[in-house]
């Protein structure tokens, strides 16, 4: 088997192509071809390989299955590595994008979110401040109003659970943080799991939540500490009361 060298300076008198036909079709001096040839160099790049394999009617693959030389060795591995570099900054850009997709990603989700649970709470303000003027005053021509508050907030609710916008934690919060609601709710000599219950059945007029979770959320502290302040003044004015 030839050395490349050989092979190609063979094939070139074979074809009768002139040392200068070669080195023009590889973009080398003549002299540096010359030196090629005749075994002196034993590097070439790709780019001329490939001219040179054009030149003298030959495919590359032929030309350099042949003999490997310092081709493999050295510019195939400068070639690769090239290749291997491109790739990591490719990867890199793509896992950029990832990362900031992602971002923009959550981003949007705590902006519904948000969006959402001010809605929400102001429709649930809204309904509670309606019944506690209906509880009042029995005033009949608000049942209407309220009918429609209730609708659209059993709407929203069950689109923030089902699109996973808000979680049953977070509306158990968001419904559990509601002044209205607080006042709507106690009663005198009131206990904290009997409010923690109603709380349970006043969430459960407008979304499935299971009642147990919700006195368990309750009771366990998952709420602001302002709930535990307000019973205890509560309790504490019925105290008051009832020494009179």
């Amino acid at each position: 088997m030839d050395p490349l060298h050989e092979k190609i300076r063979r094939l070139r008198i074979e074809k009768h192509i002139t040392q200068v036909e070669i080195a023009s079709a590889a973009k080398l001096s003549r002299s540096a071809y010359i030196m090629f040839e005749k075994g002196e160099s034993e590097t070439l790049s790709i780019k001329a390989g490939k001219g040179i394999a054009k030149t003298l009617d030959i495919s590359f693959v032929e030309l350099f299955e042949i003999e490997n030389s310092g081709l493999e060795s050295l510019n195939f591995q400068i070639e690769i590595k090239k290749l291997e570099k491109k790739i990591e900054d490719y990867e890199k850009r793509i896992a950029d994008q990832d990362y900031l997709i992602e971002v923009l990603k959550n981003e949007l989700n705590e902006l519904k979110a948000s969006l959402t649970w001010e809605g929400i709470e102001w429709l649930l303000d809204e309904l509670v401040n309606l019944e506690l003027k209906n509880k009042n005053t029995n005033d009949k021509s608000l049942d209407s109003e309220i009918l429609q508050y209730e609708t659209e907030l059993i709407k929203q609710l069950e689109v923030s659970l089902e699109k996973q916008i808000l979680s049953e934690e977070e509306l158990f919060n968001l419904f559990s943080h509601s002044y209205p609601l607080r006042d709507f709710l106690l009663e005198e000599n009131i206990s904290k799991p009997e409010f923690a219950k109603k709380l349970a059945d006043y969430i459960n007029r407008f979304v499935k939540i299971e009642k147990q979770k919700i006195e368990k959320l309750y009771n366990n502290g998952l709420y602001n500490p302002w709930d535990y302040d307000i019973l205890k003044k509560h309790e504490n004015k019925v105290r008051r009361k009832n020494k009179f």
